[in-house]
């Protein structure tokens, strides 16, 4: 199976997880490992339920949400202008 994130908000404490009642968080699916993850921002840096310091669960969350802003952000047209002007100063 896929991955999927999923943003979530909290209505009671889940002190398993270090998350407070009305704090944002993420649910990640990893299909690896069909087990579900919680991600959540503290403060400087993402923080994982798997508690190791640098995961692919909270990279999968930051690659989620800078596609998201560039895909409200940004448009396509803007994206092909950007590529091409990439691709001129490559070569």
């Amino acid at each position: 199976m896929q991955n999927m994130i999923l943003r979530e908000r909290t209505y009671v404490d889940m002190p398993e997880v270090n998350v407070k009642q009305g704090e944002w968080f993420y649910l990640v699916y990893d299909g690896k490992q069909g087990a579900f993850w919680v991600v959540r921002w503290d403060r400087v840096k993402w923080r994982c339920s798997c508690k190791k310091s640098r995961c692919e669960h909270c990279l999968m969350v930051n690659t989620f949400l800078t596609e998201k802003f560039m895909k409200d952000h940004c448009p396509v047209d803007h994206q092909a202008v950007q590529a091409e002007n990439d691709l001129r100063h490559t070569r």
